[in-house]
């Protein structure tokens, strides 16, 4: 046990199927019932790249919470952070909080190692991808990256790596959740100009936006990048320049590569955290409510963190009380049918999640910003692929392949609420989505992600206390 905000502390680290070792996993479930709290708060990052940066993100968002607290509360609060093997690329930045007292501002990290080669910068990909028919792989991808050869065949030498790196991942793809499979069959060429065109859009889109901007900076032309003003017919002009010759016109395909393995690389570590809460988080949640059945257990998830904690509801044992009593999911980065009991453009199927809110005696947030690039841009990218039409496609991608950081939870019959002040009342349902519009508070934030990662603010915080009962 340890200490966050004054607050008892624990963690508990799962491997990429789930798995824990027995020991911390019995300790644990004898520590967290003998401190007789009555509410534990457990939280999953999303991408990160070290249990220590994870550290800073879950010190970074408890301490924002005990100063919202009423005086006086009774409540025994708790928290539990997960650490799950995902990837963060060294040019991205991960929130951290400035000013954590309630109305202060917060920022975000500079990135882990954002200098250094193309090739530098996925090989680090190797502490994430551990067997070594995975490290061969990313090695090979590493040297292709920064040769930049001029060549056709090393492109498609470059896309072939990528398949075999998804055959050395085993996992179940949710029908709502499949579209970027799409790259894995997909002419390379077509693949990276598409990326490096979407590259650029976001560029355009945040001119200057630096990975520590302050959330009063706007973005450029009334909004951040979003695939509703990007169409396939923007990789003509790579195309052609492609075709002309090679030098920066080679690299630029080359980045669109790149940017196409992060985009992979990234819903990779989408499925695991499906597994990983299904499989781990789960079950060891349902064992600890059988050791304290009182313990009111809060639920806090960011980015594919979300899909882990939405998904642990699966895993949550049958034919018991579920703990739950709360779930707040900040940018997730997963299908926004994945609770649906229908999915609108397949009526016979459902999502993935389906009939899971059942298990949440309380409410349900799903917290979402316009400025979140990953999300709202990169990802619906991912699910294109050239014969389609450009006409009416970006939103016929967000409607199909769109995710919950984007616009909520569809297709629930969700209440839409804008972001509120801290000490302002909101009327939040029991078992039941509020999709909660941040995007005038989530704002900061460069390019891929933009502002997929600023969630450490005070704001998002006292939301999440509000569906929790705490205030």
């Amino acid at each position: 046990m340890d200490v966050i905000a004054g607050w008892p502390h624990w963690q508990i680290e799962f491997d990429k199927s789930g798995h824990v070792d027995a020991a911390a996993r019995a300790a644990l479930l004898d520590q967290i019932p003998s401190e007789d709290l009555t509410d534990l708060i457990v939280m999953s990052h999303g991408w990160n790249n070290s249990p220590g940066r994870a550290r800073l993100l879950y010190e970074s968002w408890f301490a924002m919470l005990p100063p919202l607290l009423p005086a006086g509360s009774p409540a025994r609060l708790g928290t539990v952070g997960v650490i799950w093997p995902s990837t963060l690329w060294p040019d991205e930045s991960l929130p951290v909080a400035e000013d954590a007292s309630p109305g202060g501002a917060a920022g975000l990290a500079e990135p882990a190692g954002a200098a250094g080669s193309a090739g530098a910068l996925v090989a680090e990909l190797r502490d994430i991808y551990q067997d070594p028919d995975q490290q061969q792989i990313i090695g090979q991808l590493a040297t292709l990256l920064d040769a930049q050869s001029p060549e056709p065949q090393a492109l498609a030498e470059f896309h072939a790596l990528m398949r075999a790196l998804d055959a050395t991942e085993a996992h179940a793809v949710d029908p709502e959740e499949s579209g970027p499979l799409k790259m894995l069959d997909e002419d390379p060429q077509t693949l990276a100009a598409r990326f490096a065109a979407a590259r650029d859009k976001a560029e355009r889109r945040a001119p200057g936006m630096a990975a520590t901007s302050r959330a009063t900076q706007p973005f450029d032309e009334g909004g951040a990048a979003s695939v509703r003003d990007f169409t396939v017919a923007d990789t003509s002009d790579s195309f052609e320049a492609a075709a002309g010759g090679i030098g920066d016109i080679t690299g630029r395909l080359w980045n669109g590569a790149k940017e196409a393995l992060r985009q992979f690389t990234y819903w990779q570590m989408k499925q695991r955290a499906g597994t990983i809460g299904q499989q781990g988080l789960g079950p060891f949640l349902g064992d600890l409510a059988s050791r304290a059945p009182d313990l009111r257990v809060h639920l806090i998830g960011h980015s594919f963190g979300a899909r882990l904690v939405s998904f642990s509801l699966a895993g949550l044992p049958d034919g018991m009380p579920s703990p739950i009593c709360s779930v707040t999911l900040l940018e997730g980065a997963f299908s926004h049918f994945a609770f649906a009991p229908s999915l609108p453009h397949d009526p016979a199927r459902s999502g993935a999640l389906n009939g899971m809110m059942s298990r949440v005696n309380g409410p349900l947030l799903a917290c979402y910003s316009s400025h979140d690039m990953a999300v709202g841009l990169f990802y619906p990218v991912a699910s294109m692929t050239a014969n389609e039409d450009a006409a009416g496609l970006a939103d016929e991608l967000m409607f199909r392949w769109g995710g919950v950081g984007h616009d909520g939870a569809q297709a629930v019959e969700a209440m839409e609420v804008p972001l509120q002040p801290t000490r302002t009342r909101y009327d939040f349902d029991p078992g039941r989505f509020t999709n909660i519009d941040s995007s005038d508070v989530v704002r900061s934030g460069a390019p891929p992600s933009g502002a997929h990662s600023d969630i450490v603010h005070p704001e998002l915080g006292w939301a999440m206390l509000t569906a929790a009962g705490l205030v």
